[in-house]
């Protein structure tokens, strides 16, 4: 295989990675940061370029080159086009408000449609690279393409993320797979070509690049401009944590993360009653610790009596890019010697924190993503009932609705509402709106009358624009407040929220697609009732089926249910991190590097190494996956910087063995062009893990029982027998 051969697959690589992040964070923005359209993204991609991978082995028969830099500069030339499209997916899908969601049906529908050039595209590359390499050069192909994404995450991840904007990264991922065309085409020239010719063809692909660097500033303005339409956005940023835009309307500014409205300059309301509803049901300010409040909560939270604050952001680039266009009072408080700001993720900050607090105010969105719930688990009200002081109280704030509480809210409200109550024995509600859940260890808080909250509300003078003793009274009233708790009763039935069984996750899931999607919210709701074995064992029988099949479809079948494990696995490790670590897109980039890395070395070694068979390697990723879940319940709880070497070893094992299946897989194939039909495969599991694991076995059967789940799929696999037969 010569150096350019080589080049070109790792471009593959790096320009399949790069290129999928940088779609998917435009995506997520579109649909909200919705967690529905990271498994709908990645089963569309996988898929598609399965799909070209198979089409591709059947074109590439005839090994000819100028199919192979048709699909390199088409490539390039789709990057940019299918960003472009990605951000300005809410207007062509009927100029959809900024902050309202679009619904399910875009996102099924509108997803794979936008993906399926591209990923075409890029899955006809890598059977056309192997046309041109001889028979055989599978396993070291496959190797090559993994370093690549390694290399291409990493840049991607560290270097153009923090310091570029995703429209001038998209034209220099394109620019760098026209050069690698180029090269190409350059290093096959039939030997008649001369040296003027070769110098011109160098010298027009960096005048493409150079045009391509030029209008991506004007791109970028009229995507933006699409993307926002109706509002004017005054600044955009990309941070470690996702897209961040400022919006003026009138004389308001508006701060979007991920799509979803974050704060408001002007929307007063909301954050009065968010502090000081709960907060008059502490005898004394005090200590306040504050999550997700925003920068203009800590006006209302210093109008009380406090000693000090102590302001939790995740994000730091959101709070540098809103900060000047505060009002004045609100930069005043983030200023005030009383205040003291992290910039952490509210799960480990909660953990390490030695000070104790008389108040600790929660006001974050559903947990309608994996990463949300993470703050509504019976473990982190457990570490927020250890950080408060004798009498303190937990505000937690929840969407809820005052004429009609659906069912859907009301299974996220009652799920929640049970977890609380497992951890604190006293829990009263405030109902409205939105409605807030006071939780204390001190019976006190029970005590506490819609009279005496009121006119104690009146004896402190407080200025507020809407809050008044009359509105508290309503608030509190002993008919609205039973009402609720009537409709909130959470019965034996009613499962906990925990971090490694996430139902709050699965019943905010449930209340989006409800808006939408009713036949959805059935399926998943009969899926939800049923006994977990009713999941499991269809997927433990599937792979039976590969008994009635021959050698090659034994094989191909094989290398799909290891590319659905190891998928799975990612997931599920992903997802743990995130739950026991913090924020884990913080840490992704190293991650998921770590899996390519194994997945390349492993390839490498199958690639020389003959002595291990398909069955040992089934087995082995058995009895991983079975021994993980032991290993995750000694680590529930555990906080500590060794998790990232941890998980990360985890990632480079699982992604070692699926490396190393591939070679004897392409080794054991009788067919000619059999490794583009095992790559499509492995895509195709890949793509199934990916969506069944995130949105169905996690949130239904907890992590776990998913990992002796993924085991049991493994040992059913091994019934296939001898799938190795010695290469040439």
């Amino acid at each position: 295989m010569s150096i350019v051969m080589r080049l070109s697959l790792c471009v593959l690589g790096a320009v399949s990675l790069s290129s999928q992040v940088l779609i998917l964070r435009a995506l997520i923005v579109t649909f909200l940061g919705s967690e529905l359209t990271i498994g709908v993204a990645l089963c569309s991609w996988m898929l598609f370029t399965a799909l070209g991978a198979w089409v591709g082995h059947l074109i590439a028969a005839k090994r000819r080159l100028s199919f192979l830099v048709a699909l390199q500069l088409l490539t390039a030339l789709f990057i940019p086009l299918s960003l472009f499209a990605a951000r300005s997916l809410r207007t062509v899908l009927g100029g959809v408000h900024p902050g309202e969601t679009l619904g399910l049906m875009p996102l099924v529908f509108s997803t794979p449609i936008l993906l399926a050039p591209l990923c075409l595209l890029i899955g006809m590359q890598f059977p056309s690279l192997l046309a041109m390499s001889g028979r055989g050069s599978g396993g070291k192909a496959y190797a090559l393409e993994g370093a690549g994404a390694v290399f291409g995450g990493a840049v991607l991840t560290y270097i153009l993320i923090p310091n570029f904007s995703p429209f001038n990264i998209a034209f220099s991922i394109s620019l760098i797979q026209i050069i690698c065309s180029v090269l190409f085409m350059l290093s096959v020239s039939p030997p008649g070509r001369t040296m003027a010719w070769k110098y011109a063809l160098v010298l027009l692909s960096l005048l493409v690049g150079f045009f391509l660097l030029i209008s991506s500033k004007q791109l970028e303005r009229l995507s933006l401009s699409f993307q926002w339409k109706g509002l004017i956005p005054v600044v955009e940023k990309e941070s470690p944590y996702g897209n961040i835009v400022i919006v003026k309307e009138g004389k308001q500014f508006s701060l979007y993360e991920n799509g979803l409205l974050s704060y408001s300059t002007q929307d007063y309301a909301l954050r009065e009653e968010a502090v000081h509803l709960p907060m008059l049901f502490h005898a004394t300010g005090g200590d306040i610790l504050a999550f997700g409040q925003g920068a203009g909560a800590l006006e209302e939270i210093l109008k009380h009596r406090v000693a000090s604050v102590d302001y939790v952001e995740l994000d730091p680039f959101a709070l540098e890019t809103l900060r000047p266009y505060l009002p004045h009072s609100s930069q005043k408080s983030l200023s005030d010697s009383r205040v003291s700001i992290h910039f952490m993720d509210p799960r480990r900050f909660i953990k390490a924190a030695a000070k104790h607090y008389d108040v600790i105010l929660v006001d974050l969105p559903l947990p309608s993503t994996a990463m949300l719930n993470r703050c509504y688990t019976i473990e982190f009200f457990r570490e927020a009932g250890e950080r408060l002081k004798r009498g303190g109280i937990l505000s937690l704030g929840l969407p809820s609705s005052e004429a009609y509480l659906g069912r859907e809210m009301r299974l996220l409200s009652a799920s929640i509402l049970h977890s609380l109550r497992m951890v604190f024995p006293y829990v009263r509600a405030i109902p409205g709106e939105k409605t807030y859940f006071i939780s204390s260890y001190d019976p006190s808080l029970m005590k506490a009358t819609p009279e005496l909250v009121a006119r104690k509300w009146s004896e402190k003078r407080l200025p507020s624009r809407f809050i008044t003793a009359s509105y508290i009274s309503y608030r509190l009233s002993a008919l609205r407040v039973s009402s609720l708790m009537k409709a909130l009763e959470p019965s034996s039935l009613t499962p906990v929220n925990e971090d490694l069984k996430p139902v709050s996750y699965y019943y905010g899931i449930i209340l989006f697609l409800s808006q939408f999607s009713p036949w959805a919210v059935s399926a998943l709701e009969t899926l939800g009732k049923a006994s977990p074995w009713l999941i499991a064992i269809p997927l433990l029988i599937l792979p039976l089926f590969g008994l009635s099949l021959g050698i090659q479809k034994r094989i191909a079948l094989s290398m799909g249910i290891i590319g659905f494990t190891s998928m799975a696995l990612e997931i599920v490790l992903l997802y743990v991190f995130q739950a026991f670590y913090g924020y884990v897109y913080k840490h992704m980039g190293i991650l998921l590097a770590l899996f390519m890395a194994g997945l390349s070395i492993g390839s490498a070694a199958g690639q020389r190494h003959q002595v291990v068979g398909m069955r040992t390697v089934i087995m082995l990723l058995s009895a991983c996956s079975i021994c993980l879940a032991p290993l995750l319940l000694i680590l529930r709880g555990c906080f500590s910087p060794f998790l990232v070497p941890v998980f990360s070893l985890l990632l480079a094992i699982f992604g070692f063995l699926t490396g190393y299946a591939f070679p004897i897989a392409d080794r054991s194939f009788r067919k000619a062009r059999g490794t583009s039909i095992i790559y499509a495969s492995d895509l195709i599991g890949s793509a199934l893990g990916a969506i069944i694991t995130g949105v169905i076995l996690v949130p239904l059967m907890g992590i776990p029982s998913v990992c002796l789940l993924l085991g049991g799929i493994c040992a059913s696999a091994l019934t296939f027998g001898s799938l190795q037969r010695p290469g040439p």
